[in-house]
């Protein structure tokens, strides 16, 4: 079972809808989380949000950008060298060493510089990264992101304190073997044997 919540979102996030200019600190959209556990990420006022907070995450839309034309590209390669009946597969042959002369991280860059000398394998790429970014919305889900940073975050300070508390005990250990332990020597019988001078 499923019950519909809303939350607030930046405008123009990837994975938000497409907020106009005059939404400035986001809108409302719809949400599910599965009934009876768990519950909606926790979401700060909308009204704290303003433009530099939009600008700060604006690095991760071109990111996710970058990452989606450099996976389109693994993409239409695949199905270059499966469909190229040319001698010696000159179409994919070309292709592959374009994208090893230029950088297909770069996103856009590598795009405007495919147009320049092959528009259609551009256009190509474009399409294709639309397509998974279309797929990758209906995968992508806030709660589990967040559940899952959640998890790695406490995974970590664990391993951090197992890691302290490791140390600790082995500059004990350190400590305690470096300490002498011979037991002092016995002075008792120099005592016994010493005669008492005459008062």
């Amino acid at each position: 079972m499923y019950k519909t919540v809303t939350r607030n979102v930046l405008p123009g996030l990837v994975g938000s809808p497409s907020i106009s200019p005059k939404d400035k600190g986001g809108r409302a959209f719809p949400l599910r989380v599965k009934s009876g556990g768990g519950g909606p990420i926790p979401q700060e006022d909308e009204e704290e949000f303003d433009e530099d907070d939009y600008c700060a995450f604006m690095d991760i839309d071109t990111k996710i950008i970058d990452f989606l034309t450099f996976k389109s590209l693994q993409i239409v390669l695949k199905q270059i060298s499966e469909t190229d009946v040319s001698p010696g597969k000159q179409e994919y042959n070309w292709l592959y060493t374009f994208a090893t002369e230029n950088k297909p991280s770069a996103g856009d860059y590598f795009i405007r510089d495919l147009f320049h000398q092959r528009p259609d394998f551009a256009e190509r790429i474009l399409a294709t990264r639309i397509s998974l970014f279309s797929r990758w919305t209906q995968c992508f889900s806030p709660e589990h992101m967040y559940e899952t940073l959640q998890e790695r975050n406490t995974a970590l300070m664990r391993e951090r304190l197992m890691s302290t508390i490791n140390m600790t005990l082995e500059l004990d250990d350190d400590a305690r073997s470096s300490i002498d332990l011979e037991e002092p020597e016995d002075v008792t019988d120099e005592i016994v044997d010493t005669p008492l001078s005459d008062q």
